[in-house]
């Protein structure tokens, strides 16, 4: 098993085959999942933990669902990608604009 810990601190146990662009997951129950889809958000993944290696900047793209895998058990795969360099970039510029109308307005 392969330990993803999210940004909230909330941890996900993963199958051996999961990267962290495809992070895979058994579940005992269906009902399971709606909690589990709600720690897969952009503010959760933008710092996280997979396998003691740290990255930055995962979004989340989509899951899919085995309804029949084995034993009754519920496989979950979350479809993931890295931010682009123009997402970072943008980021980067909207933090400065913040920082600049601060030290404007701060300074009046």
């Amino acid at each position: 098993m392969i330990l993803l810990k999210l940004k909230d601190g909330v941890t996900v146990n993963l199958t051996d085959n999961s990267t962290i662009t495809s992070c895979t997951t058994i579940l005992q129950k269906f009902a399971e999942l709606d909690s589990l889809k709600k720690e897969f958000t952009a503010k959760n993944l933008s710092s996280v933990e997979f396998g003691g290696v740290k990255y930055t900047g995962i979004v989340p793209v989509n899951f899919t669902v085995d309804y029949n895998y084995e034993d009754g058990n519920v496989k979950v795969t979350f479809h993931n990608r890295f931010k682009t360099d123009m997402e970072v970039m943008q980021e980067r510029l909207e933090l400065a604009e913040g920082a600049l109308q601060e030290l404007i307005i701060g300074g009046m």
